[in-house]
């Protein structure tokens, strides 16, 4: 599904961010964006926050959600405050127009200048984008993407691998219920903040799902 202009001059002149958190401030536990530049060069941020290991609904969040577990914060999670400032490097080297796209309100303007306060967010252009519910999206080809590159970790014949080249997200996924939209989640498993940025650059059509397959 393309709803970005099909207009070749934007994608000359245009870097698209996505991003994509898990957990709120003032505990994010996982920081992530796919940049994609004008050439089609695709650059990504992923980064753990040790902070999150302070937030009393951490665990009950990593059953329901991310499943990180405390032991990989601990081994893989570095300060909120290192993270700000390598996320506000990352931006400092994109050039062009920068188009930043987000979906849920932990990724709208306020929340993303409380989070990162030293990133210039009003010079760039900030979309939400509306993903289709849980039951709609299930067997689209930008959710089936995004989901075979979660789960291996890279998608066979492409460039895309996931940051985390070791397990981070191994606590058991608790999704229960018989409704569709249960079955929906559980068929799509734990939430990785960095293969729902792709996931917004598939549903986008900012990159082709039909080529990451």
């Amino acid at each position: 599904m393309n709803i970005i202009e099909d207009d070749d001059n934007i994608y000359r002149s245009t870097t698209f961010v996505f991003i994509d958190f898990e957990g709120k401030h003032p505990y994010l536990i996982e920081v992530a964006a796919v940049a994609v530049l004008p050439n089609r060069e695709i650059r990504t941020f992923n980064f753990l926050s040790s902070d999150a290991l302070s937030d009393q609904d951490f665990v009950r969040n990593a059953r329901f959600c991310h499943c990180i577990s405390s032991s990989a914060l601990h081994r893989h999670g570095i300060p909120f405050v290192e993270i700000q400032e390598a996320f506000r490097l990352f931006f400092s080297q994109l050039t062009e127009t920068i188009y930043v796209y987000g979906y849920g309100t932990d990724v709208d303007l306020p929340e993303l200048k409380r989070s990162f306060p030293s990133i210039p967010w009003e010079c760039m252009v900030l979309q939400q984008v509306q993903l289709p519910n849980w039951v709609d999206r299930d067997h689209q080809l930008y959710h089936e993407a995004a989901n075979r590159l979660k789960r291996l970790g890279h998608l066979p014949g492409t460039d895309l691998v996931l940051s985390h080249t070791s397990p981070v997200h191994t606590v058991f996924y608790c999704c229960y219920g018989d409704k569709e939209k249960n079955k929906a989640k559980r068929r799509h498993g734990y939430h990785c903040a960095e293969a729902d940025c792709y996931e917004l650059a598939f549903f986008t059509g900012v990159l082709d799902p039909l080529l990451y397959r």
